[in-house]
């Protein structure tokens, strides 16, 4: 016994709308909760992330990897923002500073000032006054060698 197409139509229609109903059944339950961590797990992944932000020194290996990963990441074609980097190895600004001053004094990598010192958005991330420049002068990026 052929269908008319009238009839299929209206089969496959009803079709849709059982799927459809089904499908709204499924998206409108609520989604199952995450299990929730025990205290003593959250308190050791904060210690954790605490002391990996709280870098006290960086050496001149790790800045110099930091600069390629993020000079890879960010596709900052070598020019790679001092703030980046230190975000990226989570270290303190003057354990920044220590480890810029002694791979410029090296020769690993070079430092270099904003053209318009007005133009930087937040001047607590760039550096001034690092040995060898000028005073008045704001380093906000690294290339390396």
């Amino acid at each position: 016994m052929a269908l008319t197409k009238a009839a299929r139509i209206q089969k496959l229609a009803n079709e849709l709308d059982k799927l459809c109903t089904r499908h709204a059944k499924a998206c409108s339950a609520k989604p199952a909760k995450p299990a929730k961590k025990t205290a003593k797990r959250a308190t050791r992944a904060k210690t954790v992330k605490a002391s990996a932000r709280k870098t006290s020194s960086v050496t001149t290996a790790q800045l110099i990897a930091a600069i390629k990963e993020v000079d890879r990441r960010g596709r900052y074609g070598g020019l790679v923002p001092i703030k980046a980097i230190r975000s990226h190895l989570g270290a303190s600004h003057e354990a920044m500073r220590d480890a810029l001053s002694k791979a410029e004094k090296t020769w690993d990598v070079d430092l270099k000032i904003a053209n318009d010192p007005s133009l930087i958005k937040d001047k607590s991330e760039a550096y001034q006054g690092l040995p060898g420049h000028d005073a008045h002068s704001w380093i906000e990026y690294v290339v390396a060698r």
